[in-house]
Formats: C-alpha cells, structure tokens, sequence
C-alpha cells in the first residue's frame, strides 16, 4: 500500500522522525492507524454500554 502524507503533516511527521521518537513515516503511520483504532474501539464500547443503560 502507497500513502501519501498531507502537505501541512509532513513537518509534523519529520520532527517525530528528527526526535527518534519514531524511526521511519511508516511507524509514524502505524502508530497513528493504532491509536484511531483505539478510538473507535473505545466509541463501540461506549455505545454499548449506553444500550445496555437504555435496555435497562
């Protein structure tokens, strides 16, 4: 898979590489994927319980 990076996160993405927080845009990349998968996990759990709370 090719992705390009947005023009106005490409600096964003550079310092995280500079810093060595993380060692390529790939991981830059990955790290981001993990985190709004955790969001929206999150958000799935949270409608859940309200329909557990509704149900009730």
């Amino acid at each position: 898979m090719t992705v390009q990076i947005p023009a106005d996160l490409a600096p964003f993405v550079r310092r995280l590489i500079a810093e060595r927080r993380f060692l390529t845009e790939a991981d830059v990349l990955a790290e981001g994927l993990r985190l709004l998968q955790s969001q929206e996990e999150l958000r799935a759990a949270v409608r859940e319980g309200f329909s557990q709370v509704d149900a009730e």
